[in-house]
């Protein structure tokens, strides 16, 4: 996919776009911050401060917000499938 900086979201920026590096946030990264029971929550949280402190620009598209936004509201952020069978 070939994204333009048209369809890229500023999502928390210490400096101006143009004066900062982006880095981009993909589905999984915002998946793991809002599920604490994700296996790469601590350390999405962990690199989350470290991006902030070092004062980079977070940038996502918006199909990655509305998947995003999908995964957490289908009920699944806090659940695990259970793995006994049910018969």
């Amino acid at each position: 996919m070939n994204l333009s900086p048209a369809t890229m979201t500023p999502i928390c920026t210490g400096k101006t776009i143009s004066m900062a590096t982006p880095i981009f946030v993909d589905t999984g990264a915002h998946y793991a911050l809002a599920d604490v029971q994700d296996p790469d929550h601590a350390e999405a949280v962990r690199l989350l401060q470290q991006i902030v402190r070092l004062r980079h620009a977070l940038v996502t598209s918006n199909f990655v917000i509305s998947e995003a936004y999908t995964l957490c509201d289908s009920g699944l952020v806090g659940r695990r499938p259970s793995t006994t069978s049910r018969d």
